[in-house]
């Protein structure tokens, strides 16, 4: 896999992205990137009405050797990291050939440093194709587009750790308009470490990317992840 860092977030012009790759052996090259380039969601990134960029499309989609995990969130990372008790989610490399079905975002190569900003955590990492399945088959516009995938060095969350839930409401309503209820089901279940406390925020959301759930999302989400008095 291959570890991706820009050299810098100033703005430049589309087509004209100039990057430093680092591959496993660590040695470096830069490449120009394309106009088109691939991002696969596995957590808000899944559910649209997060986007702010003008992005090209979005498919299903399923990455190999990958795993879901919550971790522990710097303190004062982003503009709502208001405690050093919150946890955040990430994805890691997992030896063991598991899989992550979620969100594969077609985007403009002149919102990459938007995207890059908005996921400052973590470090964007290019997927192999042989790694990604098309869950409803593969679109042309990503026949040469990069594939890329964030993945945040971080210390995994211990059970003293609370997830927004206006956070989570919005990865789930992504999941579930997307998957149905099984995704809903499929996230909680394979998302590790279970069990972890929640920040009740979703009448007052700290999330700054809020979503807005109907009485039914509200029901799904609530069968699977209950309201704490």
């Amino acid at each position: 896999r291959t570890w991706v860092r820009p050299i810098c977030s100033c703005f430049v012009p589309a087509r004209a992205f100039m990057w430093v790759v680092k591959d496993q052996k660590h040695r470096t090259k830069l490449f120009m990137s394309s106009s088109i380039f691939g991002v696969f969601g596995y957590g808000s990134l899944v559910n649209t009405d997060t986007l702010r960029t003008s992005y090209v499309s979005v498919h299903r989609a399923r990455v190999r050797g990958w795993r879901r995990q919550w971790l522990r969130r710097p303190e004062g990372a982003g503009d709502f990291a208001l405690a050093g008790d919150l946890a955040f989610l990430s994805a890691s490399v997992d030896e063991n050939g598991g899989w992550i079905d979620g969100m594969l975002v077609l985007d403009n190569a002149d919102n990459l440093p938007a995207l890059d900003a908005r996921e400052m955590l973590y470090d964007r990492v290019e997927v192999p194709r042989g790694d990604l399945q098309w869950l409803d088959g593969a679109p042309d516009a990503a026949r040469h587009a990069p594939l890329y995938i964030y993945s945040a060095p971080s210390e995994p969350a211990g059970q003293s750790l609370r997830i927004l839930r206006s956070y989570l409401d919005a990865v789930l309503q992504g999941y579930y308009r997307a998957f149905g209820e099984n995704g809903v089901a499929g996230f909680m279940a394979t998302t590790k470490p279970n069990g972890l406390d929640l920040w009740e925020d979703r009448a007052t959301p700290i999330y700054p990317r809020s979503i807005v759930l109907s009485a039914e999302e509200i029901e799904v989400i609530n069968r699977y992840v209950p309201v704490k008095s």
